[in-house]
C-alpha cells in the first residue's frame, strides 16, 4: 500500500488542520520531533518529507505497523502518559486528536512536559467545547466504545480550559486556530454515519484500512472529497473567526524553570 492510499489524506478533518498544524510546528532538519497518537502515520510522513526523521508512538499495533512500513522513523508502542524516552529528549512534540481519548490527562500532558526541552514546541489539537455538534450523540458515534483506542473519555476541551491544563505543567499557548465549521463539520458527522452503517465499530485508525480500497472510499477521494475540501477552506475563511468547528489547533511553548 503506498502512501497515497493512507486514508487520512482522504480525511476532512486531518487535511483542513495540517496547514496550522505544520505552520505551527514548523518541524525542520536536525530537530528531534515526537509524534504522540501517531495513528496511521499521516503526519509522521509530512515531516519526514521535510527532512525529520521523526519519533512516533500510539497504543495501537496496527496503527504502527502500518505506519512504520509507510515512512522512515523510530516508532514505540506505549501509553500518551507513560512514554519511553529520557527527560529532556525533544525539540518539538505533536499531540494530534489524543488527549479527548485519555483517562488520565493530566499525566499525558506531564508526560509530554517531562521529554521536551525548555522551549520546546508543542502543538496540540481536540475538539472545542464551544463547537456546534461537539458533545452531541452524532460527534461522539464511532467513539463510543470504551477501552478502545477511539473511544472519546470526553467530548473535547473548552479553550481556557485546555489552557490551564498546559500552563499547570509549565506549558504556555501562544496562538489558538479553530478549523472545519458549519458544513464541514456536518459533512464529517454525515460520514461517520456512513461507516458506522457499513463496519460497525469504530476502534483504532488501522480500521479504516479495510476500506481504502472500496469502490465507495475510491468514489469518495476522487468526487466527493475535492468538493467538500474546496468547500470547507472556503467557509473556514470566512466562518473561522466566529464559528469555533470542529479542531481547536494550540500552539504552546515549554517553559521550564
Amino acid at each position: 500500500m503506498t502512501q497515497s492510499l493512507n486514508p487520512y489524506r482522504y480525511s476532512l478533518t486531518t487535511r483542513l488542520k495540517e496547514g496550522w498544524i505544520m505552520k505551527f510546528l514548523d518541524p525542520r532538519p536536525g530537530e528531534r520531533v515526537l509524534d504522540v497518537g501517531c495513528g496511521l502515520g499521516y503526519f509522521v510522513s509530512l515531516m519526514n518529507r521535510r527532512g525529520v526523521c521523526p519519533y512516533a508512538v500510539d497504543f495501537s499495533v496496527a496503527s504502527l505497523s502500518f505506519a512504520s512500513k509507510e515512512t522512515r522513523g523510530y516508532y514505540a508502542n506505549c501509553a500518551a502518559d507513560a512514554l519511553s524516552f529520557a527527560d529532556d529528549s525533544f525539540d518539538k512534540i505533536l499531540f494530534t486528536d489524543v488527549i479527548e481519548h485519555l483517562e488520565n490527562d493530566q499525566g499525558a500532558v506531564a508526560e509530554i512536559a517531562r521529554v521536551a526541552r525548555s522551549g520546546a514546541r508543542v502543538v496540540v489539537t481536540t475538539p472545542p467545547l464551544e463547537g456546534i455538534l461537539i458533545g452531541t450523540r452524532l460527534n461522539l458515534l464511532c467513539h463510543d466504545i470504551p477501552g478502545t483506542p477511539e473511544y472519546h473519555v470526553r467530548p473535547g476541551y473548552k479553550t481556557d480550559e485546555l489552557a490551564g491544563l498546559l500552563r499547570r505543567n509549565h506549558i504556555e499557548v501562544q496562538r489558538v486556530a479553530y478549523t472545519t465549521v458549519l458544513l464541514g463539520e456536518m459533512f464529517i458527522e454525515g460520514m461517520k454515519v456512513v461507516y458506522s452503517l457499513r463496519k460497525g465499530n469504530f476502534r483504532s485508525q488501522a480500521d479504516l484500512l479495510e476500506m481504502s480500497d472500496s469502490l465507495l472510499f475510491r468514489l469518495y477521494r476522487t468526487l466527493g472529497f475535492p468538493v467538500m475540501y474546496w468547500i470547507s477552506k472556503t467557509e473556514e475563511k470566512l466562518l473561522a473567526r466566529y464559528l469555533k468547528g470542529h479542531v481547536m489547533v494550540v500552539d504552546a511553548l515549554v517553559c521550564k524553570g
